[in-house]
Protein backbone atom coordinates (compact mmCIF):
# COMPACT_ATOMS: atom_id res chain seq x y z
CA UNK A 1 0.00 0.00 0.00
CA UNK A 2 1.32 3.42 -0.83
CA UNK A 3 2.18 5.56 2.23
CA UNK A 4 -0.42 8.19 1.30
CA UNK A 5 -3.31 5.71 0.86
CA UNK A 6 -4.97 4.83 4.15
CA UNK A 7 -8.16 2.85 4.69
CA UNK A 8 -10.84 4.34 6.90
CA UNK A 9 -10.77 3.22 10.54
CA UNK A 10 -14.18 2.20 11.84
CA UNK A 11 -15.07 3.09 15.43
CA UNK A 12 -17.63 1.11 17.40
CA UNK A 13 -20.75 3.03 18.34
CA UNK A 14 -23.13 1.23 20.68
CA UNK A 15 -26.66 2.38 19.91
CA UNK A 16 -30.07 1.29 21.19
CA UNK A 17 -30.77 -0.27 17.78
CA UNK A 18 -27.50 -2.24 17.88
CA UNK A 19 -23.78 -1.78 17.36
CA UNK A 20 -22.65 0.34 14.42
CA UNK A 21 -19.17 0.44 12.92
CA UNK A 22 -18.91 4.13 12.14
CA UNK A 23 -16.32 5.14 9.50
CA UNK A 24 -14.11 7.91 10.85
CA UNK A 25 -10.95 9.79 9.95
CA UNK A 26 -10.72 11.10 13.52
CA UNK A 27 -8.39 8.17 14.18
CA UNK A 28 -5.83 9.71 11.80
CA UNK A 29 -6.04 13.29 13.11
CA UNK A 30 -6.32 12.77 16.88
CA UNK A 31 -2.82 11.71 17.80
CA UNK A 32 -3.30 11.51 21.58
CA UNK A 33 -4.76 8.33 23.04
CA UNK A 34 -4.68 4.76 21.79
CA UNK A 35 -8.20 4.32 20.34
CA UNK A 36 -7.99 0.70 21.55
CA UNK A 37 -6.98 0.85 25.21
CA UNK A 38 -8.59 -2.48 26.08
CA UNK A 39 -6.86 -4.32 23.21
CA UNK A 40 -9.94 -5.96 21.69
CA UNK A 41 -11.07 -5.96 18.04
CA UNK A 42 -13.23 -2.85 18.50
CA UNK A 43 -11.77 0.64 18.14
CA UNK A 44 -13.08 3.89 19.62
CA UNK A 45 -15.51 2.38 22.13
CA UNK A 46 -17.00 4.60 24.77
CA UNK A 47 -17.22 3.19 28.28
CA UNK A 48 -20.26 0.99 28.97
CA UNK A 49 -19.97 -0.15 32.60
CA UNK A 50 -23.28 -2.05 32.43
CA UNK A 51 -21.70 -4.58 30.04
CA UNK A 52 -18.20 -4.44 31.54
CA UNK A 53 -16.72 -2.32 28.74
CA UNK A 54 -14.01 -0.01 30.15
CA UNK A 55 -13.89 2.05 26.95
CA UNK A 56 -10.96 3.08 24.83
CA UNK A 57 -8.70 6.08 25.21
CA UNK A 58 -10.25 8.18 22.43
CA UNK A 59 -9.24 11.77 21.83
CA UNK A 60 -11.79 13.69 19.75
CA UNK A 61 -9.75 16.91 19.44
CA UNK A 62 -7.88 16.94 16.09
CA UNK A 63 -4.13 17.59 16.24
CA UNK A 64 -3.68 17.87 12.46
CA UNK A 65 -5.91 18.57 9.45
CA UNK A 66 -6.66 15.79 7.01
CA UNK A 67 -8.45 15.60 3.70
CA UNK A 68 -9.18 12.75 1.34
CA UNK A 69 -9.13 12.60 -2.44
CA UNK A 70 -11.33 10.07 -4.18
CA UNK A 71 -9.47 7.59 -6.38
CA UNK A 72 -10.05 3.99 -7.40
CA UNK A 73 -6.34 3.13 -7.17
CA UNK A 74 -3.14 4.90 -6.04
CA UNK A 75 -2.05 5.63 -9.64
CA UNK A 76 -5.23 7.66 -10.19
CA UNK A 77 -4.84 9.75 -7.06
CA UNK A 78 -3.88 13.41 -7.40
CA UNK A 79 -0.58 14.60 -5.99
CA UNK A 80 -0.87 15.41 -2.28
CA UNK A 81 -1.32 19.02 -1.25
CA UNK A 82 0.64 19.87 1.89
CA UNK A 83 0.03 23.23 3.51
Amino acid sequence: MCPLCRPIRRALLRAFSGDVLLPTDQYCVCLDGTWNADGDANWGELASPSIGEPGDDVDFVPDVNLGRAAARHPQGAPSPVIM
